[in-house]
């Protein structure tokens, strides 16, 4: 399913399959997105 692109903010997220986690790295703005490197 495709993700609208009206939505404000970009997740940067680690996901761990094997304890079931999911952790959020930073959360962004389009322009901050844009400008970070990983």
């Amino acid at each position: 399913m495709p993700i609208p692109s009206n939505y404000r903010f970009k997740i940067a997220f680690v996901l761990y399959f094997n304890n079931r986690q999911l952790f959020i790295r930073h959360v962004f703005t389009h322009k901050e997105y844009d400008q970070w490197t990983p």
